[in-house]
């Protein structure tokens, strides 16, 4: 989400990655794993609004954003399951081991 916002991982994570840590030892779980959740949500800043406005300009399709958005929906859906499946499993291997 906060990628989402900014257009940029890296200025999600300085201004929402303390937030994230807070909020963890708030709420008394993991610290890691919040901070590591929000750092692979910030990697999906494919789908910022801003980020494909930048494109269709540098393209010269200025325009097609909606067009743009749909295909990149698609494949950041893909990018989506696969975090979440290799996550599940480290996950997995970490309580197993």
């Amino acid at each position: 989400m906060e990628t989402f916002l900014t257009g940029s991982a890296t200025s999600a994570n300085v201004l929402f990655g303390n937030l994230q840590l807070s909020a963890a030892t708030d709420l008394g779980v993991s610290k890691y794993w919040v901070v590591v959740a929000n750092m692979t949500g910030a990697t999906a800043g494919m789908l910022s609004p801003q980020n494909i406005a930048v494109a269709t300009g540098a393209i010269n399709r200025e325009g097609d954003e909606g067009e743009i958005l749909k295909e990149t929906v698609k494949w950041g859906s893909l990018y989506l399951v696969i975090c979440c499946v290799f996550l599940y499993a480290v996950v997995l291997v970490a309580g197993n081991g």
